[in-house]
């Protein structure tokens, strides 16, 4: 639950980048759904990827997952931060 919380910023970042485009959040989790278990292996029926190791632990859906989606999270609201700040000031050479 705090993984899909982290990851939605991930999402978020792409329409912010698109100008509120949702083709590339479909586009990304579509990505994200394909290759995470093939590469990382699947949570929800315990069979492994390419990368072996405890699914718990390496996969997009676990541990990693939520750590990566955090650090993303901090950063997109960082960016959001800084990009509010700075909205307000006018251009006096215009």
């Amino acid at each position: 639950m705090v993984k899909d919380f982290a990851i939605s910023f991930a999402y978020a970042f792409c329409q912010y980048n698109s100008n509120s485009s949702i083709l590339p959040v479909i586009l990304m989790h579509s990505l994200w759904n394909t290759f995470n278990p093939v590469l990382l292996g699947s949570i929800y029926f315990n069979t492994p990827g390419i990368v072996k190791g405890d699914l718990l632990l390496i996969n997009g859906e676990g541990v990693i997952g939520l750590i990566i989606g955090l650090l993303t999270a901090v950063w997109f609201i960082n960016r959001i931060k800084r990009d509010d700040y700075y909205s307000h000031v006018i251009d006096i050479d215009q």
